[in-house]
């Protein structure tokens, strides 16, 4: 199987777990430093060795904090985004210390403020975030369209030169980093028409002709790079 980072971290708190099986493919993904900030949290987890994670077995434990956990290399948004869903179910406090050039930071920006609209107490600084003890409360809510899906839309209108083609109205405020993918794909002729109930997108060849060079800066946004590569070759 294969297991997202935020999943795992969820079976820790839990403790349903007796042991893990997974496929080689996951045995690369780089899960090791959520395991060893969990076990830092006093998470009971057993590996079979650092380079062959799985199989591993946990054992149901509280986690308890009033403690500092310091990230000095980058690591990807997803372990950071685990340890805040997680955060509530934490006895104390936990404070997450990140490099200053933390990558794909409107990940972690956006599972904060989702986490605190469900009731997660969350504190922010420069380079740290300080989670307290609390309780989700969760209710009603609407999911906005994925911007990192919607890339490969784009990248669909741009390569097919396609008109015409209709999506939900996208939102000018959202949550999504990779919201920006709008003025990029722009730079690549896409144009956006809106409606009263949707977002119309065509493509214009003689505004993409417009652009003989382009730089995107794509630190924080790492997931729209498939589909904008694909579109700019084309």
């Amino acid at each position: 199987m294969d297991i997202h980072p935020h999943m795992f971290a969820s079976m820790v708190a839990e403790g349903r777990i007796d042991e893990l099986l997974a496929s080689e493919r996951m045995n690369e993904r780089p899960i090791l430093p959520l395991i060893n900030a969990l076990k830092f949290l006093g998470a009971n987890i057993k590996i079979k060795d650092e380079k062959h994670i799985f199989p591993l077995t946990i054992q149901g434990k509280e986690l308890v904090a009033n403690k500092q956990i310091i990230f000095e290399d980058n690591l990807t948004s997803q372990i950071i985004s685990s340890l805040i869903l997680l955060s509530p179910r934490i006895k104390g406090f936990m404070k997450l210390v990140l490099p200053q050039n933390q990558v794909s930071s409107p990940y972690i920006k956006m599972t904060i403020d989702l986490a605190r609209q469900f009731g997660a107490i969350i504190e922010e600084g420069d380079n740290y975030i300080v989670c307290s003890e609390s309780r989700y409360k969760f209710h009603k809510t609407e999911v906005e369209i994925d911007y990192s899906a919607l890339c490969f839309v784009y990248c669909f209108v741009c390569v097919g030169k396609k008109e015409n083609v209709r999506v939900n109205k996208l939102k000018t405020s959202t949550l999504q980093g990779d919201s920006v993918a709008k003025e990029m794909f722009e730079a690549l002729g896409l144009e956006f028409s809106e409606e009263e109930d949707f977002t119309i997108l065509s493509y214009n060849e003689e505004l993409a002709k417009q652009n003989k060079e382009l730089s995107f800066d794509l630190k924080d946004t790492p997931d729209i790079f498939p589909a904008l590569a694909t579109a700019a070759y084309v």
